[in-house]
């Protein structure tokens, strides 16, 4: 007797079947879609968390040199408050050249402030200082919202931190004090003038006055505003008349609205003398 082996069943596929049929497979692949998506994100979060704690472990370490008077110590103060970044503060006595050690220069081989230190590592230049700071936290941004206004605010930041700022520093004053013989009025009409001859320029390429934003550039703190308030804080110390610039007033005075700017300002430092 022959082994009958019945014949498979078939039928033709109808459109019915290649639609559940498709509806099937898709539904599988949204579920793995999802599901790598959401372990994706998990990932990201931890792996933002750690980078998070291990800022924050650094910052425990952070250490800035700084003098109350000193303008790029003054920028690196602001952007550490807008920042929420805990600091120990170390003060050294320019005037008194507290600087001029062999401690600190084996620091910071130049000798000046800001210097800041991050788990033994040191850096200098405050616009390097704050970049770096704006780089491992950076929220708030004080850089632009694209490359055009990120160039616009680190042009006026050069401004006021290269152009104006080191022809009137501290060195600067003494040498000019003490080697070419100039009397302390010329001195402070040196120090004006270069002022005066920034501050023509900032007033025009900052915002116009007409627009509803009381800062530099865009509509929040930015890198311009950090550098502005300390170098009106010069111009008012040594009486440069600021009437010019109304641009530039107006911003500086909701800037010393804000706790971050007021703060961080001379007379609220620990080493300031009066």
């Amino acid at each position: 007797m022959k082994n009958y082996c019945p014949a498979p069943i078939t039928r033709r596929l109808t459109v019915l079947d290649v639609v559940i049929q498709y509806q099937f497979f898709t539904a599988v692949a949204s579920f793995f879609a999802a599901w790598q998506i959401k372990r994706g994100l998990a990932s990201l979060k931890h792996s933002r968390y750690n980078a998070l704690q291990s800022h924050g472990a650094g910052y425990n370490t952070m250490k800035l040199y700084t003098y109350y008077r000193s303008s790029a110590a003054y920028r690196v103060r602001i952007a550490l408050n807008l920042k929420r970044i805990a600091c120990e503060y170390v003060y050294l006595d320019l005037k008194n050249a507290a600087h001029k050690t062999k401690s600190f220069a084996a620091i910071n081989p130049q000798q000046f402030v800001p210097t800041l230190l991050v788990n033994g590592n040191g850096m200098t230049q405050s616009l390097s200082i704050i970049r770096y700071l704006d780089t491992t936290c950076p929220e708030p941004g004080l850089y632009g919202d694209d490359a055009m206004q990120t160039a616009q605010i680190e042009s006026a930041s050069q401004l006021i931190a290269c152009d104006i700022h080191p022809l009137n520093n501290l060195r600067v004053l003494q040498y000019l004090k003490n080697q070419t013989g100039l009397q302390p009025t010329e001195v402070d009409d040196w120090y004006r003038h270069w002022i005066t001859e920034g501050f023509k320029v900032l007033e025009q390429i900052v915002q116009p006055a007409n627009t509803d934003t009381p800062f530099c550039f865009a509509n929040r703190v930015t890198l311009a505003d950090v550098c502005l308030a300390p170098q009106m804080y010069n111009a008012r110390r040594f009486a440069v008349n600021l009437s010019p610039y109304p641009r530039l007033v107006a911003i500086d005075a909701h800037l010393m609205s804000l706790a971050e700017f007021s703060d961080a300002a001379p007379e609220n430092q620990p080493d300031c003398a009066s």
